[in-house]
């Protein structure tokens, strides 16, 4: 055979030609695995930079895939932390604008009768805190028959209260007042039992310093009086003391 020719040869060469063909053969076959490897050494630096080359530039891609996937990620979770602030700051707006709605709704209002000479005499719902001028101006203003100088405009509204504008042939001093309201009325030396101190209540003919300080407490907790029958409500004064004090006091 070729092989076996080659390895006599080679032997030949080598002065072994005294060995035996087998053991000639086991050397040759050594010898080319040895020359083999040695190639093969030879040439894997190259190789070996190729398969490194391809490996880098498979890491590239993978890295710069990497890179992009974690800057769109980055991306979308900045707009999704965008869109949450802004439907935080809607929502806060929007509880805003409703606690804002709510402290309006809950403002607290005085329910008062406006009566006499105005234009629209009526219940009327104003802010608390309003003037006597402010029920007026919700009734449609005085009259033209209405008696404005028995009226005490700036005087403070109290729940439930009557605003009596008087006309021309009624008693003055008909604007209805709270507790601690400025004295008497003046010029017919009338006595208002809604503003008057007890010194001047007890200027009227039976009504003595207890009277007075029961008309004053029962004005205090009851609100004002809205007429001379009205005086009933103290313990003490019936029709005929009420007759007796008709035309010495005002309301």
């Amino acid at each position: 055979m070729a092989f076996q020719d080659q390895a006599v040869g080679i032997c030949a060469r080598l002065h072994l030609t005294a060995v035996r063909k087998p053991i000639l053969i086991g050397i040759v076959v050594v010898l080319g695995v040895v020359a083999a490897s040695a190639v093969l050494a030879l040439a894997s630096p190259a190789a070996a930079g190729e398969v490194v080359a391809v490996i880098s530039a498979q890491e590239r891609s993978v890295v710069g895939e990497d890179a992009s996937g974690a800057e769109a990620a980055a991306g979308e979770g900045e707009t999704i932390s965008a869109e949450r602030e802004a439907e935080g700051g809607n929502e806060g707006d929007s509880r805003s604008g409703e606690a804002s709605l709510g402290g309006a709704g809950s403002e607290t209002m005085l329910c008062v009768h406006v009566d006499g000479e105005v234009a629209a005499p009526g219940v009327y719902y104003l802010p608390e805190g309003s003037r006597v001028v402010d029920a007026v101006e919700a009734a449609g203003g005085m009259t033209g028959d209405a008696r404005s100088s028995g009226v005490n405009l700036a005087q403070g509204l109290t729940d439930g209260q009557q605003v009596l504008i008087p006309g021309p042939d009624d008693v003055p001093g008909a604007a209805d007042s709270p507790a601690g309201g400025e004295g008497a009325a003046a010029g017919d030396e009338r006595v208002n039992v809604n503003t008057a101190t007890a010194a001047e209540l007890e200027t009227l003919d039976g009504i003595g310093e207890v009277t007075a300080a029961k008309i004053i407490a029962e004005r205090e907790a009851h609100g004002p009086f809205a007429s001379p029958e009205d005086l009933k409500r103290v313990s003490g004064i019936g029709d005929k003391k009420i007759e007796a004090l008709r035309d010495r006091i005002c309301l």
